[in-house]
């Protein structure tokens, strides 16, 4: 297993070589019609044939991604981690479809779970095919919308339920590089739902169905806090090590969330120096997620004639 792992790390390490620079995104502002966007996209090796939208092209190459690091390194809980947020993504949109009582969702290929499998449970208003996790958010979501008709605490769930699978899948892994990054991640996006709901003046029941058990942060101090009000959680945060947080968090969400996503890229950079473990893999998921993420900010300020100031605030630091 050690030999796979090497020769499979060193396959993804060549391939970081092809991530996109900061120069090159310097490059994409220049951008201006959507034909000269898909050129620059065929170039940069995506797959642009029959596409209809750059969505489009930005998902195939996501999917693509995806599928060439599970070739490498099979099935492992570093890989699980990250195409489970596909599936709580694809189960928001199911739910959705219920509430709302459509037919269908829109859905994003490339998860654990099949689209085709949230697309019956749409038609049959269903989820009991589901994974266990992804069932038991569904079913909690739909409850909680009878009693309360707020498909934001619906989301909230899910998202808390999401956040509660990917923390066990670390767990139970011997990876201490992923357990690190997913510690980091729970407890920032603890953090970011938490300042959402105190913006928003939730009480103390939102807190409690939507924030999860986490390293950094004691769940019932942080809802508590929370439901008194935005100061009173920056001040919650400045005593503890995410101060900087707080920080950011007074400035604006956008500030937060650059800050969150770069204390993120910090982390998972510690990873891509694992040789005996999957670490590469998720190094490398994470890196490219960044580089799409970036791509498609850009292209819509670009197209959009939006001021480049704006892209430039919003932009994530890169892997490379």
């Amino acid at each position: 297993m050690k030999k796979q792992y090497i020769y499979a790390a060193a396959v993804i390490h060549s391939k970081e070589n092809e991530l996109l620079n900061k120069e090159i995104f310097e490059e994409l502002m220049k951008i201006r019609t959507q034909k000269e966007a898909m050129a620059w996209l065929e170039e940069k090796g995506y797959d642009i044939i029959n596409a209809k939208s750059i969505e489009e092209v930005l998902m195939r190459e996501r999917v693509r991604v995806r599928e060439f690091v599970q070739e490498l390194f099979g099935e492992v809980p570093e890989l699980k981690v990250f195409l489970c947020e596909i599936d709580f993504q694809n189960l928001k949109s199911a739910v959705k479809a219920v509430i709302c009582n459509q037919t269908s969702g829109f859905f994003v290929e490339g998860g654990n779970v099949l689209v085709e499998i949230f697309q019956k449970a749409v038609k049959a208003r269903d989820f009991k095919e589901l994974p266990k996790n992804l069932k038991i958010a569904a079913e909690n979501a739909l409850k909680l919308f009878e009693k309360t008709f707020d498909i934001g605490l619906c989301e909230a769930v899910i998202d808390r339920i999401h956040l509660e699978t990917i923390r066990d899948i670390s767990k139970d892994s011997d990876n201490l590089a992923l357990k690190k990054y997913i510690s980091l991640y729970v407890d920032l996006k603890n953090i970011f739902i938490a300042a959402r709901g105190a913006k928003l003046n939730k009480n103390l029941d939102f807190f409690e169905a939507s924030l999860t058990e986490c390293d950094g942060l004691l769940k019932s101090s942080l809802s508590e806090v929370s439901a008194k009000g935005y100061d009173e959680l920056l001040g919650l945060l400045s005593a503890t090590k995410y101060k900087e947080a707080a920080s950011k968090l007074a400035i604006s969400f956008a500030e937060f969330e650059r800050w969150m996503d770069d204390s993120l890229i910090h982390e998972i950079k510690k990873a891509g120096t694992d040789y005996f473990g999957a670490g590469a893999a998720f190094s490398y998921i994470v890196s490219k997620e960044r580089e799409l993420f970036n791509i498609k900010l850009v292209l819509t300020v670009a197209l959009n004639g939006i001021e480049t100031r704006v892209c430039k605030e919003r932009l994530r630091m890169l892997y490379v």
